[in-house]
């Protein structure tokens, strides 16, 4: 989600990733559509699959897929990562007893376009509420170089990462109104810091113990013209009151991707299919309809190239199905990245838990992910501030 604010507020703390906390909010902060969903078919699909290994590392962009935006642009992350499981998401076996059978790519989001379908159409309220969990690397200061978008609290770093390895986490609260002209909110807290291991915090003490992250909490109000839900169709984008029109088939839907697509130089965009990917799912997690919904599963189903990694465990210990995807981002120098990103699906409800992106260099996938969005929760409320309960 862009963030278009100045930075605000003081000095960071260093605190406790406040993470358990989320854990035993996490149901009551999940929309109320998907909590009604019927996932019995996907459910049965992964009862009997298996996946030993552990999934590669990844990073991510805007909170959890939510976003709007084009594939290629990093815009800032005040993120951060889970002390002790930052080395990827962890892969968890199969039910004993039961015959090891190899999830298929297709079948899984082709049944989970199954499952959305199924789904009422929610009434909206006033606001699309969001809470997402973001965890970056820590870069050291830029030298001025400023990147391209801002953060809620201005830029990001864009320096190089430190010789250790240290993550930075946010919160990330939006309150995006459905009518445009209301007033909007967006609020950043709980920001925190940690470190891939021991090892790399004594290394921090040792180089003084810089500060991680320029990032301090924020929260606002402001009154957006026209602020769209999606970067996608229109000139300025989807605006709530168009979200129904959207395509209801795969093919519309690629249509309107591969416009906006065609829009783009040629050397500072990914492929169709890379791009028809990070849209597709961007789709997916908004309050879009159920048959739209659907026509993006089963459009992102088409894709080729993408992996199937296995059954996992997100780093708030919700269980999931997650597919690996590579594209190219601009990087914080504004040079082309091939990255890794995994998507979490859950296997109940279909719906995207998160996504968590791995560097690329040499051809190597990195070992541990350089940003992980999670998603706490969505739905419509009619409060601001107020967060959308199932």
């Amino acid at each position: 989600m862009r963030r278009s604010r100045e930075t605000a507020g003081t000095a960071m703390n260093h605190t406790t990733d406040p993470i358990d906390t989320l854990r035993t909010h996490v149901d009551a902060l999940a929309e109320d559509g998907y909590r009604r969903r019927r996932g019995t078919d996907l459910t049965r699909v992964l009862a009997s699959a298996r996946s030993d290994r552990r999934a590669l590392p990844t990073r991510s962009r805007r909170p959890v897929l939510l976003l709007a935006g084009a594939a290629a642009a990093v815009v800032a992350l005040g993120a951060a990562v889970v002390p002790g499981v930052v080395s990827g998401h962890e892969a968890k076996p199969g039910h004993g007893g039961s015959a090891p059978r190899t999830l298929d790519v297709k079948t899984v989001l082709l049944t989970a376009a199954e499952t959305v379908a199924k789904e009422p159409a929610a009434a909206h309220g006033r606001f699309w509420y969001t809470q997402s969990r973001e965890i970056e690397r820590a870069r050291q200061p830029g030298n001025g170089l400023k990147p391209r978008g801002v953060s809620a609290n201005g830029g990001p770093r864009t320096g190089p990462y430190y010789p250790y390895t240290a993550y930075v986490s946010i919160t990330w609260e939006n309150w995006v109104p459905y009518q445009q002209g209301d007033t909007s909110r967006t609020v950043d807290k709980d920001i925190t810091t940690s470190f891939g291991s021991p090892a790399d915090k004594a290394a921090w003490k040792r180089a003084g113990s810089p500060s991680l992250t320029d990032m301090k909490p924020f929260s606002a109000d402001s009154r957006a013209g026209q602020d769209p839900f999606l970067e996608i169709g229109l000139p300025k984008g989807t605006l709530a009151k168009d979200l129904p029109k959207l395509p209801t088939t795969p093919d519309g839907l690629k249509a309107l991707i591969q416009k906006d697509w065609n829009k783009a130089p040629a050397t500072q965009r990914n492929t169709l299919s890379a791009y028809i990917c990070e849209m597709a799912q961007n789709v997916i997690t908004a309050p879009v309809t159920p048959a739209t919904r659907a026509a993006a599963y089963r459009l992102l189903a088409a894709q080729p190239g993408i992996r199937m990694v296995g059954k996992v465990r997100d780093r708030l210990g919700r269980s999931g199905v997650a597919l690996a995807m590579r594209r190219v981002e601009l990087g914080t120098d504004r040079k082309p990245q091939q990255v890794e990103v995994h998507t979490i699906f859950d296997p109940k409800t279909a719906k995207i838990l998160g996504s968590e992106t791995y560097d690329i260099s040499g051809g190597k996938v990195a070992g541990r992910p350089s940003r992980i969005s999670l998603l706490v929760g969505s739905g419509w409320t009619d409060g601001i501030g107020t967060p959308a309960r199932g």
